[in-house]
């Protein structure tokens, strides 16, 4: 669910005509409402399904986002998955969204790092197990890209907002020859 759906979905009617005198952009208090529902989203759906997140903050967090970009990321992109350093394998997931697939594919028992891109300009941070994050992903509204990190940060799966499911293991896939985004 992307920006507009949400504001359609609650029915917010907003007049921005009274903030532009002020210098507040319209765009920008748009933004600031879905990103208090997209943060309340978030932490509704932990609530209600009692999952045992651990929520990384503050330097904690800027430190696994600094390990995630010096591991698997070429310079500073959009998406992330766009400039990985390494080549990776594509798993196909029968053109169905890759959420069904992640217990096919992992185990339920793994660790992750879960990095919740949101709108390309940070994240949000949790470390939890598969279990607990796919009961996540599949109630919470509005994801669109996501990563899950082994702790030991060898392996990497990007989940994409083309609903491409991405794998990288450091000490197996091929890295970029050039050293370019691809």
């Amino acid at each position: 669910m992307d920006k507009n759906q949400i504001l359609e979905k609650i029915g917010w009617r907003i007049k921005v005509e009274p903030y532009s005198q002020y210098g507040i952009s319209p765009h920008g208090i748009i933004l600031s409402m879905v990103d208090d529902l997209f943060f309340k989203e978030i932490e509704r759906t932990i609530e209600d399904n009692h999952l045992p997140f651990q929520k990384i903050e503050d330097a904690d967090k800027e430190i696994l986002v600094q390990r995630l970009y010096d591991t698997f990321v070429i310079g500073n992109p959009y998406a992330l998955w766009l400039s990985f350093k390494y080549v990776p394998y594509s798993i196909d997931c029968n053109m169905e969204d890759p959420y069904f697939h992640l217990l096919d594919l992992i185990d339920r028992n793994t660790v992750f790092y879960f990095f919740i891109d949101y709108e390309h300009i940070g994240f949000v941070v949790y470390k939890a197990k598969l279990s607990d994050i796919h009961i996540f992903i599949g109630d919470c509204e509005g994801l669109d890209e996501y990563y899950l990190v082994t702790e030991d940060f060898m392996e990497l799966y990007s989940i994409t907002d083309h609903d491409d499911l991405l794998y990288i293991d450091v000490r197996k896939n091929e890295m970029r020859i050039d050293n370019k985004p691809g």
